[in-house]
């Protein structure tokens, strides 16, 4: 068997392996979620920036978003 192989067999056959895969799968749903989390709080903000006539900082505002990280994310991928 060559090496491939062997390290999938690892990955599939040992309670090493299981728990290892089990944790990279846990944290590529948790970014997806979180990528997903922050698409969804930037759609808010352009929406109520176009439908509401509302600054970017009112728009923030309004959804609770008070983290000034966040803020400052938010603001560069709604202007950019």
């Amino acid at each position: 068997m060559h090496r491939l192989g062997k390290g999938i067999r690892h990955f599939k056959e040992t309670e090493e392996g299981r728990e290892h895969m089990s944790e990279a799968v846990e944290r590529y749903g948790n970014k997806r979620e979180k990528r997903g989390e922050k698409n969804n709080k930037i759609l808010s903000v352009k929406t109520l920036m176009t439908n509401m006539k509302w600054s970017v900082d009112q728009a923030l505002d309004a959804l609770s978003i008070t983290e000034q990280k966040e803020r400052q994310s938010i603001i560069k991928a709604v202007q950019g």
